[in-house]
């Protein structure tokens, strides 16, 4: 899994530095849809009661039990309802469009699936482009990503912000930071 910021340190150059960046992320990757981290075959429902309770804690300012509970048991039979009822396989299809794994705005922001291998090639595609002082970049590299929900509306009105673990983007971000440092 890899998170990525990337800039051009030229704003004028940013055009055709981001058409060859996501050009060659194709190449070496694979499609949008074949590097995209959020398949539905590989979701995981996080049954841990103490998920539950951190989650209950940052909603609600008093810490109630009964909601605990219901929403425990809400995600206990989750794993029905995605798998067996036609709205929750609806859902699941259109879970990866829902999912926020790009942004271009003013810079790529984006996590997506790679082997080690393809990381080098890229990594070292990326380094010879920031020695050219055409970009400035942070990445991040890890094994797995996680998903938050905004959910106002199951069926409408929902969003889906995917990051890496073990720091994801802020290990990036400091990255980049530190980056950003040097040229000033």
């Amino acid at each position: 899994m890899i998170c990525l910021l990337l800039d051009t340190v030229n704003e004028n150059d940013q055009r055709a530095i981001y058409r060859d960046v996501l050009t060659k992320m194709d190449t070496i990757f694979g499609t949008f849809n074949n590097r995209q981290p959020i398949k539905s075959k590989n979701l995981k429902l996080n049954f841990s009661i103490s998920k539950i309770w951190e989650e209950m804690k940052v909603t609600l300012a008093n810490n109630n039990i009964k909601y605990l509970l219901k929403n425990w048991f809400k995600t206990l039979i989750g794993k029905w309802y995605f798998n067996m009822s036609e709205d929750g396989k609806q859902y699941l299809s259109q879970i990866g469009q829902l999912s926020h794994t790009f942004m271009l705005d003013g810079m790529i922001n984006t996590i997506f699936t790679a082997e080690q291998p393809k990381i080098d090639l890229f990594t070292t595609y990326l380094n010879q482009l920031e020695k050219e002082n055409k970009i400035i970049y942070g990445i991040h590299v890890t094994h797995a990503s996680v998903m938050s929900c905004y959910v106002l509306d199951r069926k409408t009105k929902h969003a889906h912000f995917v990051d890496g673990t073990e720091g994801g983007y802020t290990s990036a971000a400091k990255m980049f930071k530190i980056k950003m440092k040097g040229l000033n």
